[in-house]
């Protein structure tokens, strides 16, 4: 039946006693539910795209289909408000960002797959050895039953870069350990004691210090 638009909860929810899910625009205002379904599809087609090597290597970031500035902006600061960002730290935070809206909507084996791809592509290009006195060591690291052969990344361009590598990192650890945790399941991210699974990735600050310490050095 076709939603009368009745405030605040429209007739037809009342009749099926489901007022708490009553959402429905009006005609300049698109829904909430609309605008998040819109910026998922936007998010899976960044990874389509990032996973296919067909966007720009380095660039801006293309912003999703939002309808509104408000709506722009609470995108890029999830994203931590830099402009560039190299593939592999963009196409963490895609999955990273689709696998908290899966589990949320209680879509847990989708929620599972978003957080297994971000933490194959930490480890592939180690991202848990970001400074590591002991250098890159390939030998052990690796999601639980599956090897990972490893893809250095080239060295941070400055400090602001290798902050962002460093937010990657801990925010997919943080995602795998809750959720793995939560649904009773195992934690994706093995640490066996070895040296090669051993964290030496340092905990991270905000990112505005990261800018702040980079404009002090040059300053010097």
């Amino acid at each position: 039946q076709k939603c009368d638009c009745a405030h605040p909860v429209c007739n037809q929810c009342v009749r099926f006693g489901r007022e708490r899910d009553c959402e429905y625009s009006e005609k300049d205002q698109r829904s909430r539910t609309e605008i998040l379904e819109e910026t998922i599809s936007n998010l899976q087609a960044r990874v389509r795209e990032l996973e296919s090597g067909s966007g720009p290597a380095s660039g801006r970031r293309a912003a999703p289909p939002a309808s509104g500035p408000a709506e722009q902006r609470s995108f890029s600061a999830r994203f931590g408000g830099a402009e560039l960002r190299p593939d592999v730290v963009r196409l963490v935070q895609c999955h990273v960002l689709l696998a908290h809206y899966f589990f949320t909507d209680g879509q847990f084996r989708e929620g599972r797959q978003h957080t297994a791809d971000a933490v194959s592509l930490v480890l592939l290009h180690q991202l848990h050895k970001i400074r590591s006195p002991r250098g890159r060591d390939a030998s052990k690291t690796h999601l639980v039953g599956v090897g990972v052969a490893h893809t250095a990344m080239p060295p941070p361009a400055d400090l602001i870069e290798e902050g962002e590598r460093t937010h990657a990192f801990w925010h997919v650890y943080i995602l795998d350990k809750i959720w793995a945790s939560l649904l009773g399941c195992p934690s994706l991210l093995v640490e066996d004691g070895s040296p090669a699974t051993e964290i030496d990735t340092p905990w991270p600050l905000a990112l505005d210090q990261y800018a702040d310490v980079s404009r002090d050095s040059s300053a010097l």
